[in-house]
């Protein structure tokens, strides 16, 4: 599905609304593994994902390789924070099959929503969709336990389990590896 028959299934966008964003947006391919996002920098692009999937993740104080987020099929991303504030990001993001992404630069954003009215409410539309995603999965796994969390894994992103590493998986339900191993022998 590309992103103006996606944005359609949730926000009633226009004709002139869609031909912006769409002349202002472009579909590439990255290979798995590509950097979309470095730590550091100041994010500038906004991508949808139309086939493939990628991850958010940071480095801890400790060097360690911590995962925050996944996106899939129809969905936005970008380090929110980063791309909206125009402050250096502390994630980095990946690509972790190959990927299919439309992607929209700040600039071009900005001009849409001046433009477009609805562009600036659909922006916020999908805002407050990834908002509600990050609290439900913050609810899932603050203070349950490991087995609910990976539980949460199973109930809301169960093609997770088939496209993503267990050690990624495991860093981003807060478990080690060792401990994610255990819980899905259990359930076997």
């Amino acid at each position: 599905m590309n992103f103006i028959d996606h944005i359609r299934t949730f926000f009633p966008i226009s004709d002139a609304a869609a031909e912006e964003l769409v002349s202002k947006s472009r579909l590439a391919s990255f290979s798995r593994h590509s950097l979309l996002h470095r730590e550091g920098d100041v994010c500038n692009v906004l991508w949808f994902v139309e086939k493939g999937i990628v991850r958010w993740y940071y480095i801890d104080e400790d060097g360690r390789d911590i995962t925050d987020w996944f996106a899939s099929e129809n969905s936005f991303v970008t380090a929110f924070d980063s791309f909206f504030q125009r402050k250096p990001s502390r994630y980095f993001i990946e690509t972790l099959e190959d990927c299919d992404l439309y992607s929209m630069t700040y600039g071009d954003l900005e001009s849409s929503f001046n433009r477009f009215p609805e562009i600036d409410r659909l922006s916020r539309v999908i805002l407050l969709q990834i908002l509600e995603e990050q609290l439900a999965k913050n609810s899932a796994l603050q203070f349950r336990k490991a087995s609910q969390r990976y539980r949460f894994i199973i109930e809301k992103h169960p093609d997770l389990l088939r496209r993503v590493s267990l050690g990624h998986i495991a860093s981003y339900l807060g478990i080690t590896q060792e401990t994610l191993s255990r819980i899905r022998a259990r359930r076997s």
